[in-house]
């Protein structure tokens, strides 16, 4: 895990591990519930639009749970 004086918002949200910090984390989050919006008001709602968002949820609890494992050490 990185630093949270490394990387920039668009490493935190390319990364497949977690952000440095859970600050960060959450801006990360909310910016991806934003581009699953974004992508059901384009399409609509479909069993792969919602199939999709349900990966990405996962996806994001995932990197918080391993996240809180690290956020809590001191460095």
């Amino acid at each position: 895990m990185k630093q949270p004086d490394e990387g920039n918002l668009f490493t935190d949200l390319m990364e497949i591990g977690p952000a440095p910090t859970p600050a960060r984390e959450l801006v990360v989050a909310v910016i991806s519930v934003a581009l699953i919006a974004v992508l059901i008001a384009i399409v609509g709602v479909s069993v792969p639009t919602v199939a999709a968002a349900a990966v990405v949820a996962v996806f994001l609890a995932v990197r918080v749970a391993v996240g809180r494992r690290h956020w809590g050490r001191a460095s």
